[in-house]
């Protein structure tokens, strides 16, 4: 090996004789590849004896303190190796020797930041007592106060209590009781709380420390804050006004959503201008049932300037169609059995999807139930929006009409004249065939005639004429039992009639648009 490696080697191994017989010839001076002197790897390895020797040899320089302080290619002096391994004997030598203690690496790191960053509260409480400045910060402006609430050092964040900045920022103006929340360290809050730290302090995207143990879902570090004070109804965002139950709506803690609906202001369940979490709440349907049960409405207050929709089901149809994220379903589910109604946007969102459509009509049918006397299939209201919504979506009817009069909608419904001039000719003559085409009012025919003499649409002969008598038999049967539950129930089977006429009554006989 050459020599001048030796002289490292045996600095680095301890290896005191033959390091004092190497510097005969070489110097203390010298640097390896890394920018290291013989000091320097001394040190990193703890071997005092040979941190010894090579002050001593240095001793004759005039600048001995400046030796003792040199940097190596990544900023650090033989002191900062030294705590950065955790060697204290070494660490009082060199101190002894004039090193200085608050120099800073490369990265902006003095030996006591390095300590406690390592996971070294022995070395770091070493270190402030022999003089190490507690407000230093790295390049992040994080101090020893910062670090240490961040790791969990609960006794070195007791320690530095005395040396005060309780709320001093780093470059996103987090405090020490921010980075305990953030990492979920219960006791460091407790600590810094009980000290008097500003439990509401807000970081630089505006979120707050129990926003952040909220995003941690950690319940001690939100009832500790919460017991300290903090307010659930600061708003954590620049975008739009986010809360800390808006963040536990999308996570999975069950507790923290509970609390936080305890506390958070009335006036988010259903004011204008406020945002419900129920919205936020979709992608996970454990916790959207958990905020229903806590008094949050399903329907909630119209967001269209923060998601863009009139209703939490809305949105849940929005995401099953346009993203094709079905498994918003189970949320689709849960709001319908809660009793959110479909709004016309609702429609607009499922009425050209087949899949979302037919799930949304399985949920309501199953909901209404079956047999005389169960609910009609919308109610008015809705049965309004489905009109407003079919006009926007009349060219596409076929493929999703045929799918709301097998769920036991009235055709009589959808007999107006905007939906009428704009369906395809085979969707007009597929729903005048469900109704008694002999009675339509006055406008409806004109429509129609139109139509024809446009050429727009060609009606069957036998639409000409007065509906058969088994025609008006099985409409006058419908209103009698309700479409809804004709169309949805076992109610045919149970006529005393014979079997072949069972799918006569339900229109089987009448061939959808696009069926050959």
């Amino acid at each position: 090996m050459d020599e001048g490696k030796c002289v490292f080697a045996a600095a680095r191994h301890g290896d005191r004789e033959r390091l004092r017989k190497l510097l005969i010839y070489h110097s203390v001076y010298d640097k390896n590849d890394r920018g290291n002197t013989p000091l320097h790897e001394a040190a990193g390895a703890g071997m005092i004896g040979c941190v010894r020797e090579i002050l001593s040899m240095a001793a004759a320089s005039g600048v001995f303190t400046e030796y003792v302080n040199t940097r190596a290619t990544n900023g650090q002096t033989a002191v900062f190796m030294a705590a950065d391994m955790g060697h204290l004997n070494v660490v009082k030598v060199l101190l002894t020797a004039g090193a200085n203690i608050n120099i800073k690496d490369k990265s902006g790191l003095t030996p006591l930041l390095a300590a406690v960053s390592n996971y070294k509260p022995a070395m770091a409480k070493a270190l402030i007592k022999c003089g190490a400045e507690v407000h230093l910060t790295d390049a992040s402006r994080q101090s020893c106060l910062h670090l240490a609430s961040a790791k969990g050092l609960s006794e070195l964040v007791s320690m530095l209590l005395y040396f005060g900045s309780l709320d001093l920022r780093n470059k996103k103006q987090k405090t020490a009781i921010y980075l305990a929340a953030e990492n979920g360290h219960q006791e460091c809050v407790e600590i810094l709380a009980n000290a008097g730290a500003n439990v509401d302090i807000q970081a630089k995207d505006c979120s707050t420390p129990l926003m952040a143990a909220t995003k941690a879902q950690s319940e001690r570090c939100v009832e500790v804050l919460l017991k300290h004070g903090a307010d659930p109804n600061v708003v954590c965002s620049i975008l739009w006004p986010q809360l800390a139950i808006h963040a536990a709506a999308k996570l999975e803690n069950v507790n923290i959503l509970k609390r936080l609906a305890a506390v958070t202001t009335p006036e988010l369940r259903s004011t204008a201008g406020q945002v419900s979490p129920v919205y936020e709440a979709l992608e996970n349907p454990e916790m959207l049932e958990a905020l229903l049960a806590e008094g949050f409405s399903p329907e909630a207050q119209p967001c269209g300037d923060v998601y863009e929709v009139d209703s939490p089901l809305a949105l849940a149809l929005s995401c099953m169609s346009h993203d094709q994220e079905l498994h918003y379903g189970d949320s689709m589910h849960i709001l319908m059995r809660a009793g959110a109604r479909l709004t016309e946007e609702c429609w607009q969102m499922c009425l050209p999807d087949p899949t979302v459509l037919e799930l949304l009509l399985e949920q309501r049918c199953e909901d209404k139930g079956k047999g005389p006397g169960a609910s009609g299939l919308l109610s008015g209201v809705e049965l309004e929006a489905l009109r407003s919504a079919a006009v926007q979506c009349a060219e596409e009817a076929g493929s999703w009409l045929p799918a709301l009069l097998e769920s036991g909608l009235d055709p009589n419904a959808l007999l107006v004249p905007d939906f009428l001039e704009n369906v395809t000719g085979d969707t007009l003559t597929y729903l005048l065939e469900m109704v008694d085409w002999s009675t339509l009012a006055w406008p409806l025919r004109d429509v129609l005639q139109q139509r024809h003499k446009m050429k727009t649409w060609t009606p069957p002969a036998h639409l000409e004429s007065v509906p058969p008598l088994f025609h008006l038999c099985r409409l006058r049967l419908r209103a009698h039992l309700g479409p809804d539950v004709l169309m949805r129930s076992d109610a045919v089977t149970q006529l005393p009639v014979p079997p072949l006429l069972h799918d006569h009554l339900l229109f089987a006989d009448i061939t959808a648009p696009g069926d050959t």
